[in-house]
């Protein structure tokens, strides 16, 4: 039978456009893995991606496309285990009564059985010769299954009760070349027809075939593509600003949500009062994009690289005069939007629409206004009315705590003097923004608000952008702090957040992270391992003394005695060194390079990481394998032995005392590029013990019979392990 392509389309209720990019995802998996299953991919091919399978999906449908489909499931042998041969045959050869069941079960005859030999034994196996079934009847069975297989965030109930899926499922389509697929699911019998977009063309519209469908929506008024829609969308915004003298800044979430939202996309312009400029940019960009998702414009010069507003600075790190971002690029009086729809009617919609931001940018100039009133100074007290968390205390008592946790971070770091009091004074603001209306109305403006007001109350500008900073990275790869103060204020932060969430007893499991402790954490080792490039000022400190700084300050207040702070400490720390290795694994760097390097300690994260990555290029230089067959037998061997004094007098072959004399003059310079963080030159200037080791290996017995030659011996070795284990354990780096 001839190949086909194969069209299933799921037509539903609008469901919400977070839900969409992951169902595509799953269909186009599932999907594949279905036709793979079902021995359905093209002759002479196999595994889940032989197949061509396109998912498209608009807010009212999900579709799979498929190319190449055959006519029926491709033909194979089976094998089935029966009884062993000893059971099976009698002893002058026949057939037990076993063995003849057997095969009736299996529905072949006796003869055909046959003798295998398998690891527990000899067995009769039946041999079945599986021609397959047409695809249209496998399909038939398989759909049903692949839809009720995607999962979504939350399900919707109809009828009686009995159907759930995102949203109510309306109509199915499901053709197999030009024959329809029958099944029924959720209540709704599948057929060939489909409908349009619900204005333009509602359709309902008969499908001849899958190569149809897309032109016969298109026709309906419906982009079912969603990268054509998404390239629509991005030219239409572009086109528009252009007509209104600027530029949009379209920021790649907000166009996601939007291309979701829309079946056919039509972008117009509105405006707004210029006098709402004097708002802050990340003010009126919020409004515009998260509440409204409109598209920002800026004047002719263009968005600020990057696009869009985020209360961590990101675009618009730096900020600027109200209205202005860093670049120096202004806000125009305008946004742009996208109507699901044709251009009809379209100066009612805009009115609408510019009605609806007005009463929005209304209100934040009003917050705004308001909230200048009370200084962020005498706000501070506000904060005992703020739950941060029920055993961890109010927001000033968190203020307070990390108050006193950024004072030692920072002294950890060399911050000192009038550089430690504006600590002092961001970690005392730190949290006040959280009392005014401002982010009251628009909570992803904390810290983006402390900046702003403190700017305009005459705060220093380290403290005001160390309020913003604090809440930084936002997400993996996100910005980082860029001032001293606002990394130690992030720092102390974070890891309050964290320890203080262990000793409440809520840690991440599985996919529940209700305080994001895994993103915290990750910031934490982004935030220190950039701190030895000079990001943020350069601030270091170890992870162990942050952990038990932050565990003695939230101890008395939730109850935990000595023995539960040492137990926490020791599971934050552990916590900690898995976002170290994920953060080096990010960078690229091996598995075994991890374990070694994480084995010769992660407390210092910037060291960390020099030392993965110097070890890592060490790998590639022909030297590391020479030596490492000698020094993986000397780990071994000292494995077990603590690093000795090495008595001099006990040395009974030459090559003990020249290797012992090796060592001690690496020893000194080691030491020293270990202490300035050499790394690269410390393992090719311990390779130079290769030699030596490789000798004395070979000419010493070091398991003598003596037992003081014996640990003598072994204590050499084991200061050569000890030296070089200050920087990795080589015994798990794998060789090739």
């Amino acid at each position: 039978m001839t190949s086909r392509d194969l069209l299933v389309e799921i037509g539903f209720e609008e469901m919400p456009a977070a839900y969409i990019p992951s169902a595509v995802n799953q269909m186009r998996e599932k999907a594949a893995k279905m036709l793979d299953d079902l021995r359905l991919t093209p002759a002479g091919t196999s595994g889940p991606t032989a197949t061509a399978v396109r998912v498209l999906a608009t807010p009212r449908r999900l579709a799979l496309l498929c190319s190449g489909v055959p006519g029926a499931q491709g033909e194979r042998t089976v094998e089935v285990r029966g009884p062993s041969k000893s059971v099976a045959l009698t002893p002058d050869g026949g057939f037990s009564s076993a063995a003849m069941g057997f095969a009736r079960s299996q529905g072949v005859k006796p003869g055909d059985l046959v003798v295998r030999q398998t690891p527990a034994g000899e067995y009769v196996f039946a041999v079945k010769v599986d021609k397959g079934r047409p695809a249209a009847q496998v399909l038939a069975e398989a759909i049903p299954a692949l839809i009720m297989a995607l999962e979504f965030p939350k399900s919707m109930r109809w009828g009686l009760g009995e159907h759930a899926f995102a949203r109510p499922v309306r109509w199915l389509l499901a053709l197999l070349g030009r024959d329809p697929i029958e099944f029924e699911v959720l209540g709704v019998k599948s057929g060939r027809l489909t409908y349009g977009h619900r204005v333009l063309g509602p359709g309902p519209f008969e499908i001849g075939q899958p190569g149809e469908y897309e032109d016969v929506l298109a026709r309906a008024g419906v982009v079912v593509d969603q990268d054509k829609r998404r390239k629509m969308i991005e030219e239409q915004v572009a086109a528009v600003a252009a007509a209104e003298g600027g530029a949009a800044s379209v920021d790649p979430a907000l166009l996601e949500q939007v291309n979701y939202l829309v079946e056919y996309p039509a972008a117009f312009a509105g405006g707004f009062s210029p006098d709402y400029l004097v708002i802050p940019t990340e003010v009126l960009v919020t409004t515009m994009q998260h509440h409204q998702r409109y598209f920002p414009v800026y004047d002719a010069g263009g968005p600020p690289a990057g696009g869009g507003a985020s209360a961590s600075g990101g675009a618009f790190a730096g900020g600027g005069a109200a209205g202005v971002p860093c670049s120096g690029r202004k806000l125009k009086n305008c946004f742009i939007a996208v109507r699901n729809g044709g251009s009809e009617g379209l100066d009612i919609v805009r009115t609408g629409n510019e009605r609806v931001i007005r009463a929005r940018l209304a209100d934040a100039a009003f917050f705004f206004a308001e909230d200048q009133k009370t200084p962020l100074g005498e706000r501070v007290d506000l904060l005992k009315r703020v739950l941060f968390q029920e055993k961890m205390g109010t927001y000033f008592d968190k203020t307070e705590r990390v108050r006193q946790a950024a004072r030692k971070i920072a002294a950890a770091a060399g911050i000192s003097g009038a550089a430690l009091e504006l600590v002092d004074r961001a970690a005392v603001l730190s949290k006040t923004d959280l009392t005014t209306n401002m982010v009251r109305e628009f909570p992803e403006l904390q810290g983006t608000m402390g900046r702003e007001y403190g700017r305009r109350q005459g705060e220093d500008e380290e403290v005001c952008a160390a309020l913003a900073e604090q809440y930084l990275p936002r997400h993996a790869g996100g910005d980082l702090p860029a001032t001293r103060t606002g990394a130690v204020l992030s720092l102390a932060d974070k890891v309050d957040t964290i320890c203080g969430c262990f000793l409440a007893g809520i840690t991440p499991t599985g996919s529940q992270d209700p305080y994001a402790l895994r993103r915290q954490g990750a910031g934490i080792v982004s935030i220190l391992a950039a701190g030895a490039s000079g990001v943020g000022g350069g601030v270091r400190a170890p992870l162990s003394l942050m952990v038990r700084s932050a565990l003695d300050l939230l101890a008395p207040s939730m109850g935990a005695g000595e023995d539960r702070v040492l137990q926490e400490q020791s599971r934050v720390l552990e916590f900690l060194k898995g976002r170290v290795r994920a953060f080096l694994e990010d960078d690229g760097i091996r598995y075994d390079v991890l374990d070694a390097v994480l084995e010769a300690g992660f407390d210092d994260v910037p060291s960390t990481v020099a030392r993965a990555r110097a070890l890592q290029a060490f790998l590639q230089e022909e030297e590391f394998a020479r030596m490492m067959v000698g020094f993986k037998r000397v780990a071994n061997l000292a494995r077990e032995v603590a690093p000795a004094e090495v008595d001099v007098r006990l040395f009974a072959q030459p090559e003990e005392k020249a290797l012992y004399d090796s060592f001690l003059s690496t020893k000194g310079s080691a030491e020293q590029m270990l202490r300035s963080e050499d790394y690269a030159s410390f393992f090719k200037h311990m390779a130079g013990l290769r030699e030596p080791v490789d000798r004395f290996l070979d000419q010493v017995l070091v398991m003598a019979e003596d037992p003081a030659v014996r640990r003598n011996r072994l204590a050499l070795l084991s200061n050569i392990t000890g030296l070089f284990g200050r920087a990795a354990d080589l015994s798990r780096v794998v060789v090739s």
